[in-house]
C-alpha cells in the first residue's frame, strides 16, 4: 500500500500545480498524474502477485502496459477520457518529454477533469484492494468493479 500512499500524493501535488492557468502548471500537472498512475498501476499489480523486479523489466515507465496488466489482473479500466489520455501520453511520458506533449498536441487536454479522473481510478484501486481476495480476479473471472462515482460531479 506504500506504492498506493505516494501515488495519492502524487494526485494532490498534481491539483496544485494545475491550479496555474499556465503551461508550467500543466506540464507538472500533468506529469504528477503520470507519476501516480504508474505507482498506482504498479501498486495494485504487486498486490496481485507481481514482484518489483518483475514491474521494473516488463513495464517500466510504460503506463499502457501497467494498464493492460492491472486490467488483466483484475483491475476495472479506468473512465474511456482517462483511458485516451494516458494512452495519449503515455510515450511522452516514458521519454520525458510532457513539457512537449502538453505544448504541442495536448494543449487542449483539460488537466484538471483529468487529475479528478486519476483521483476516482486510484480510490478505486484502492477500494478493490482494500477488500479481502478482491486483488485478483475472481474464479468467475468477472471485473472487480470501479467505486460507485454517482454524485461526484
Amino acid at each position: 500500500m506504500h506504492l498506493l500512499k505516494m501515488a495519492e500524493r502524487f494526485v494532490e501535488t498534481a491539483r496544485g500545480a494545475g491550479d496555474r492557468d499556465d503551461s508550467w502548471g500543466r506540464e507538472h500537472a500533468l506529469q504528477n498524474v503520470c507519476y501516480a498512475l504508474e505507482l498506482g498501476l504498479k501498486a495494485y499489480l504487486q498486490a496481485t502477485g507481481w514482484s518489483d523486479d518483475r514491474c521494473r523489466i516488463e513495464i517500466r515507465h510504460d503506463l499502457v502496459k501497467a494498464l493492460a496488466a492491472a486490467e488483466q489482473a483484475g483491475l476495472s479500466a479506468p473512465p474511456s477520457d482517462l483511458a485516451q489520455a494516458l494512452k495519449a501520453v503515455s510515450a511522452h511520458y516514458t521519454r520525458h518529454e510532457i513539457r512537449s506533449y502538453i505544448r504541442n498536441e495536448g494543449r487542449q487536454v483539460d488537466v484538471g477533469h483529468i487529475v479528478d479522473e486519476t483521483a476516482l481510478f486510484l480510490r478505486s484501486a484502492r477500494l478493490a484492494l482494500g477488500k479481502p481476495n478482491r486483488a485478483r480476479p475472481p474464479a468467475t473471472g468477472k471485473r472487480v468493479p470501479l467505486v460507485d462515482r454517482s454524485g461526484c460531479d
